[in-house]
């Protein structure tokens, strides 16, 4: 789930005019909690961008509407797997990377 994200990143992040583009993968786990952050120091996103990104991500009843389902695609699918304990979310760090972060419950215990 962690690929769409990272195509993503290559599709709509990567600056190609600055030569320190970076994408960090992080996960860990704390007791049966599970966090995924994808951080990208590409194209920033403004504030405008972020809150409607997130809310079309989470309208299922706007999948064949749209031309680009990546990330409402893994939110779906994850969502679907891990019920209410999955979240996800896009946000700009106070470097000015853009992270998704994701957060469940880890099932098998």
């Amino acid at each position: 789930m962690i690929q769409p994200i990272v195509e993503n990143y290559f599709v709509h992040g990567v600056d190609f005019t600055r030569n320190n583009n970076a994408l960090s993968i992080k996960v860990h786990q704390v007791a049966q909690q599970i966090t995924i952050e994808v951080i990208n120091n590409g194209h920033l996103l403004t504030e405008e961008q972020v809150v409607q990104i997130n809310q079309k991500m989470r309208d299922a009843n706007n999948v064949e509407k749209r031309s680009s389902i990546g990330l409402q695609n893994v939110y779906l699918r994850m969502k679907a797997y891990f019920g209410e304990s999955f979240d996800m979310a896009i946000s700009v760090t106070e470097a000015d990377c853009v992270k998704v972060t994701m957060h469940f419950t880890n099932v098998e215990g």
